[in-house]
């Protein structure tokens, strides 16, 4: 029965990214005064509950280590608003993403903010050298569900969670040893993190902060690699 109700839950979250990422719409970040884009297509940077929760994280943490954080990398950059928010306190910041549509979206937003971005199209982190970046953070596809569409790749990270498990590990293989991972997942993402140390290896995790939505709870955490 509890099995079932989760299913329709994760359905039901679906649908509604579903109809949020369709919808184009302006959206304003903290410290700006000009209103950003969200393109079709594109994951919505707000009204999810991970993006108040990584945000969050993201402006405490740089704003005490700003000197420390100096080359910072957003993997699934969407509209570009981390990103966005990051390059308020690093010298230099690459935006990853395997979609056209936010690869775009990111570079109009990131004109509008005039951060220096170097934004990218890629779905793997091949050209990035191992032990090479500061800070690497994403929002990552964290529904424990296949993918049936194009824009299900937003949101979704199968049923085992194996592209959210990818993702992470990418992301700790980039990151230099003792410097942090952020990233988020839900209450009903199902992750074991024992299958990204099976990746990768060893690390420790901290659960910082976290967003209750009426559906489910989005926890933010930084993942630090030994």
């Amino acid at each position: 029965m509890h099995e079932s109700i989760s299913r329709v839950i994760i359905e039901v979250i679906r649908l509604l990214l579903k109809i949020l990422s369709f919808i184009p719409y302006r959206f304003k970040i903290e410290g700006y005064q000009c209103r950003f884009i969200k393109l079709k297509y594109v994951f919505p940077p707000k009204y999810t509950g991970s993006f108040e929760a990584i945000s969050t994280v993201l402006r405490l943490l740089l704003s005490k280590y700003r000197f420390i954080f100096k080359d910072i990398m957003e993997v699934g950059c969407g509209a570009g608003a981390l990103s966005i928010i990051a390059s308020k306190y690093a010298r230099y910041i690459i935006s990853v993403d395997s979609s056209i549509h936010a690869v775009l979206n990111t570079l109009i937003n990131s004109v509008k903010a005039e951060s220096i971005t170097d934004v990218i199209l890629s779905s793997r982190l091949d050209f990035v050298r191992d032990d090479s970046i500061d800070l690497v953070f994403s929002n990552p596809p964290y529904l424990p569900c296949n993918p049936k569409s194009y824009i299900d790749y937003n949101y979704c990270a199968g049923t085992d969670m194996r592209y959210y498990i990818r993702i992470i590990s990418s992301m700790l293989r980039v990151v230099k040893s003792g410097y942090p991972v952020i990233t988020v997942y839900s209450s009903l993402s199902r992750i074991r993190f024992i299958d990204i140390s099976s990746l990768y290896g060893r690390f420790k995790i901290r659960n910082v902060s976290s967003c209750n939505t009426p559906i489910d709870k989005i926890t933010a955490c930084l993942i630090f690699k030994e």
